[in-house]
């Protein structure tokens, strides 16, 4: 019957996972992980830099004690919190790819900004925005590459964009020996911040112009020409793809 040939037809397309095994690791996949570390690299050297410059924070703005060098670093986490809650939603709506570009965008904007803070009330603001890039950049660039790699790979890819964090904080703390080797150091947050921010600004180029969408993201939302067209960059001789709706999408529920 009909229904017969169609189901029949259904089950000879194949699965993305099995078109991301045939076509492997390509330096594409590289680049993908180096700008998705990138981000959680930024992360960490601004988790460090913060906590690092209270001091020196403290020696400018005399109104911050204890209490207000404490929230001062809790801010940041706190936009973390709120910016991870609107990642997943964000990113499934507008893709993967505009998030992790916005965010770098952000964290070298609030970054630079948080240099010329004239008050504490406004860094405060300011280091919010920061956590909140990082809180909707940091899973949408994970996802990223766990959507993107061949099956085999995403645990050690994964395992090596997180390692990026532990290399910001290198980063941040090379800052602290140039900048303030006694972290009491008047004026010299600015400079750390500005340092601190660096990892952003240089890596927001290459995530606008050369990050690729989730192939993923692609198929679920029946973008099939941008999928073949990026299937097709990583492997020339790959014929135009069919493959089969994810089930979440097969019943009316899962749109």
């Amino acid at each position: 019957s009909i229904v017969v040939l169609l189901a029949r037809k259904e089950d000879m397309k194949e699965e993305l996972h099995q078109v991301l095994d045939r076509v492997g690791a390509t330096w594409s996949h590289v680049l993908t992980m180096i700008i998705c570390g990138g981000l959680l690299l930024a992360d960490g050297a601004e988790m460090l830099a913060v906590s690092a410059m209270v001091k020196s924070l403290a020696t400018e703005f005399p109104e911050m004690g204890p209490t207000e060098q404490g929230l001062l670093v809790s801010m940041v986490f706190l936009g973390v919190l709120v910016g991870s809650a609107a990642s997943g939603a964000v990113g499934d709506r507008i893709g993967r790819q505009p998030v992790i570009v916005f965010s770098y965008l952000c964290l070298g904007l609030f970054g630079c900004l948080c240099a010329v803070s004239p008050n504490y009330q406004i860094m405060i603001g300011l280091r919010f925005g920061v956590g909140f890039a990082f809180g909707l950049g940091v899973p949408a660039a994970v996802t990223m590459v766990v959507e993107s790699m061949p099956t085999q790979l995403r645990d050690n890819s994964t395992n090596f964009i997180n390692a990026g964090f532990c290399f910001g904080e290198l980063y941040a703390g090379l800052g602290c020996m140039i900048f303030m080797p006694r972290l009491q150091e008047a004026g010299q947050w600015r400079s750390m911040c500005l340092w601190s921010s660096l990892p952003a600004l240089v890596i927001f180029p290459f995530a606008l112009w050369l990050q690729h969408e989730s192939p993923r993201f692609l198929l679920v939302n029946r973008r099939t020409e941008e999928l073949n067209n990026l299937i097709k960059t990583w492997s020339p001789k790959e014929r135009e793809l069919e493959l089969s709706t994810p089930r979440d999408l097969e019943s009316p529920a899962g749109v």
